[in-house]
């Protein structure tokens, strides 16, 4: 040999690592459904391929030589493994489900998401998924940075290389402690909230960039506004509402069952569009998974009305 490393053919490898089971060419012909004429020829072509005698026939019996052991025990290693790759391309594919690495800001992640999730699931067994919720700005990095799969957001931000698609619409309520002197009112006018002790999200959130785009629409400077304290999440903040600390734009679906309960009050704001879109996300240039694929169609598909069966 001219010491270079000999390319190993799997298909040989498969057909020496039959006769070696079977312990007969005969009985490793009719096992791979191959003539007898074709498995001897593999061996003949793998034993010129490595420089070496591999099995010897002890009578009616074939076995293999010191080196057809060794080779053996590493072909049925590799073999294994190409049997397990093809099974991760096959889950890859969506064959057994596949997985899915999603992130959500705070309203998809925590209201949406588990609503819907179930369903998928249902239509969709063995897919796993794995969920990041953080701010929209957390998300869009992490989607730019091919962290996630897919990301959910309800703002469009700095989204460079990066599809926005609208999904759901979402409403922002003003939500005020069940004491305060608004509680009992239906609406109020959007210029009626300076002077307010005000809780805002933090910077990076979709929710506090949507709402300073909004107020600034209609004349309002949003560094204007003398927030009481800035909070890191939509749970903080309803917290601090119920509390009685100070007043919120939250969206509609975080406070309604606290609203149901009693233990704050929503108000309505006449003079401002306070709808928004929940945006799915993902990069065009990039190939999605089947399983990442098929909740990317899901979650399109939710945003259309259900036919009734009949």
């Amino acid at each position: 040999m001219d010491g270079r490393q000999p390319e190993l053919d799997l298909r040989l490898l498969e057909t020496f690592c039959r006769v070696v089971e079977e312990r007969s060419f005969t009985r490793a012909a009719l096992a791979l459904h191959r003539s007898q004429a074709s498995v001897s020829e593999r061996i003949a072509t793998l034993e010129r391929d490595l420089g070496s005698r591999l099995l010897d026939r002890m009578g009616r019996e074939t076995v293999p030589t010191a080196a057809g052991r060794a080779l053996y025990s590493g072909a049925r290693d590799l073999l294994a493994r190409r049997a397990e790759l093809g099974r991760e391309l096959e889950t890859l594919r969506g064959a057994g489900g596949g997985s899915v690495a999603i992130g959500a800001s705070t309203i998809p992640g925590e209201y949406d998401l588990p609503r819907l999730m179930p369903r998928f699931l249902n239509e969709h067994p063995g897919t796993r998924f794995t969920l990041r919720i953080g701010d929209t700005r957390e998300i869009l990095s992490a989607m730019a940075a091919h962290d996630l799969d897919l990301g959910l957001v309800g703002y469009a931000g700095e989204s460079e290389g990066l599809r926005l698609r609208p999904l759901w619409r979402d409403e922002l309520i003003l939500a005020v402690p069940a004491t305060h002197g608004w509680a009992a009112r239906r609406r109020i006018r959007v210029d009626r909230i300076a002077g307010e002790r005000l809780l805002l999200r933090e910077e990076g959130s979709g929710t506090q960039r949507f709402l300073e785009a909004a107020l600034a629409s209609v004349g309002i400077d949003p560094s204007d506004l003398d927030p009481v304290a800035e909070l890191g999440s939509t749970t903080a903040i309803k917290q601090a509402v119920i509390a009685g600390l100070g007043i919120s734009f939250l969206s509609r679906r975080a406070v309604e069952s606290d609203r149901r309960a009693g233990l704050l009050a929503t108000v309505a704001v006449a003079g401002v569009d306070l709808n928004r879109n929940i945006f799915l996300v993902d990069d065009p240039c990039r190939s999605l998974s089947d399983a990442a694929g098929k909740l990317s169609d899901f979650l399109l598909d939710s945003t259309r009305p259900r036919s009734r069966g009949r």
